[in-house]
């Protein structure tokens, strides 16, 4: 209630490790990076995390939780490093300040893991530099999906010569892949796209690229604005140096500012620059941050549910599974009742 009325607000999204102390004022200097304790005073904590997603007040008082409407218990959690931003490919992306990126003429990487849910269609544009103002110019620098050939395309344009190459991979839907782009001196084949680790075409550019605007999930073509569909992880931007000159074993960790790292993004539960630059980030659309990312498939199977939508959906084992002495038990989350 709010104002001395029966006014309601409420809140669209997720709410995690909610603490009320009482006798004690606390500040924390840092963004918590574990889950909240109980500690002296508390009088109310909602907890996250593995085996907390039982509605609960794990304070002493163990006060009883009632959940109203369908709010639910997730494992959605804001902590841990593995993270990705969602794009739903109809006016998601991010973007840089004005004139915040200049790449030069000289070495840079590109690299980010990528997950495409939608290819065909259009082209999807994974990270573009400029132009900010009109549709009508390409992008000075991109890295798209070939809509009609599911292939990677990476150029670099501006004052000097300019190089477009494509993948060999064909990109399938649901699939993390790595990508980098990088350029590397200024003799011929100095430009290189890496695909997965393994180079997968080069080209020859000296293109300056100067001051301007870097866009993840979307990039402009010459004729209309490509946005990407799926997930970006773990997106970084070095300027002065080729991070890949061969063949690699693609990162098995999430990324972090090594040096010359102009900006780090999509790797925390923040729209955050990780780099030294510390660039505000601008989110746009929906687009949204999400425990999901390339790092620890393993666990995928391991915690979790199976979701039935009530029309005809089920699991069966076979015949004579079943022996003389049994149990049978389960969580169960019903999203209605009825018949």
């Amino acid at each position: 209630y709010a104002n001395g009325t029966t006014d309601s607000y409420y809140v669209n999204g997720y709410l995690s490790d909610y603490r009320i102390t009482r006798g004690v004022a606390r500040y924390q200097p840092t963004v918590p990076t574990a889950n909240l304790a109980v500690t002296s005073g508390t009088v109310l904590l909602l907890p996250s995390g593995t085996g907390d997603h039982i509605l609960r007040d794990a304070s002493t008082n163990n006060f009883q939780i009632t959940a109203v409407g369908d709010s639910r218990a997730t494992n959605f959690t804001p902590y841990g490093t593995g993270w990705s931003v969602f794009f739903d490919g109809t006016g998601d992306y991010l973007n840089t300040p004005l004139n915040s990126i200049t790449i030069g003429s000289g070495d840079f990487t590109i690299e980010t893991w990528f997950y495409a849910t939608t290819i065909t269609g259009s082209e999807r544009g994974i990270v573009g530099v400029g132009p900010y103002d009109a549709v009508g110019e390409p992008s000075k620098l991109s890295i798209r999906i070939i809509g009609s050939t599911a292939k990677l395309n990476a150029w670099v344009r501006g004052t000097g010569t300019w190089s477009n190459i494509q993948s060999t991979t064909t990109i399938a839907l649901n699939t993390w892949y790595h990508v980098a782009f990088v350029r590397s001196g200024s003799s011929a084949n100095n430009v290189r796209l890496y695909v997965n680790g393994i180079l997968e075409s080069s080209g020859s550019s000296t293109s300056s690229v100067t001051q301007d605007q870097l866009v993840i999930g979307r990039v402009y073509s010459a004729s209309d604005i490509e946005y990407f569909a799926g997930s970006i992880s773990n997106f970084r931007l070095v300027i002065g140096t080729a991070v890949y000159t061969a063949n690699f074993v693609p990162p098995t960790a999430p990324l972090t500012a090594i040096a010359n790292t102009s900006l780090l993004a999509c790797h925390t539960n923040r729209f955050a620059d990780g780099s030294a630059n510390n660039l505000t980030i601008t989110r746009n659309g929906d687009a949204a941050v999400r425990s999901f990312n390339p790092f620890n498939l393993t666990n995928i199977g391991t915690a979790g549910s199976m979701y039935f939508d009530g029309t005809g959906d089920y699991l069966n084992l076979p015949a004579g599974g079943m022996q003389a002495s049994w149990t049978i038990e389960l969580w169960w989350y019903p999203m209605s009742t009825g018949a």
